[in-house]
């Protein structure tokens, strides 16, 4: 993936053979807005390994990229802008393919996904 997302797409996903990996940027639109504020980042790359049927996360680094045309979803964006803003993307590690989680498990958790730090 070469573009900022705000969710991953489950065809990305169910593509990852077991062991699979897939570098993930996901983005809000502020990051398109201005100047990158490398203290408040509005993007962030993950790297995704797939065991089974769930998924490891682990943060990369910030990014600034332009967005992947498709894969904006305002309620998802609207998750990761207030991620972004309470910090704590550093210790993210599970993506889930489900919004069944705890608030306080998740990073960010939006219909459908969720970043979690167990």
């Amino acid at each position: 993936m070469n573009a900022g997302a705000s969710r991953p797409a489950d065809a990305w996903l169910d593509g990852l053979k077991e062991g699979g990996r897939l570098i993930m940027p996901l983005t809000t639109a502020r990051n398109f807005a201005g100047p990158l504020e490398f203290s408040r980042p509005s993007g962030a790359v993950f790297h995704i390994t797939r065991r089974g049927d769930d998924y490891d996360a682990c943060f990369v680094g910030q990014i600034a990229v332009f967005p992947c045309e498709g894969m904006r979803d305002e309620a998802s964006e609207q998750a990761l802008a207030t991620a972004f803003d309470k910090g704590g993307y550093r210790d993210v590690k599970r993506l889930r393919r489900t919004d069944d989680v705890a608030d306080e498990d998740c990073w960010v958790k939006a219909s459908g996904w969720s970043l979690t730090y167990h």
